[in-house]
């Protein structure tokens, strides 16, 4: 569950609207300047008008990781994490480089 609610604000057309989306829809979150573009299953994207920072705080740890500055993963469709390549492997083929700093974090959260 996240600690505020379930419901995000994304832009469309250079609208700020809230949209229902949950978290196990949302594969990944990527930084975008002051955006955040939001990956979802079926391949749809949206655009955000908050920082990632800001869904980092929205989302419990245990849902998401947050693996470098631009990315926060949804740990449910992580495949699996290559240590010596500092590199995780997503369940729809994408790969995602690990910063130095949050090695060890993924490493404990996800081997």
């Amino acid at each position: 569950m996240t600690k505020i609610a379930d419901k995000l604000t994304v832009e469309r057309n250079n609208l700020k609207v809230i949209a229902n989306i949950p978290p196990e829809e949302i594969l990944f979150l990527q930084a975008d300047n002051n955006y955040t573009r939001i990956f979802l299953t079926g391949g749809k994207k949206l655009l955000s008008g908050f920082n990632l920072k800001k869904y980092e705080d929205f989302f419990e740890p245990e849902e998401f990781l947050r693996v470098n500055r631009s990315f926060l993963i949804n740990r449910r469709y992580i495949k699996r994490y290559d240590a010596l390549k500092s590199m995780l492997y997503l369940k729809n083929g994408r790969r995602i480089g690990v910063s130095r700093r949050r090695r060890e974090l993924i490493e404990k959260k996800v081997i």
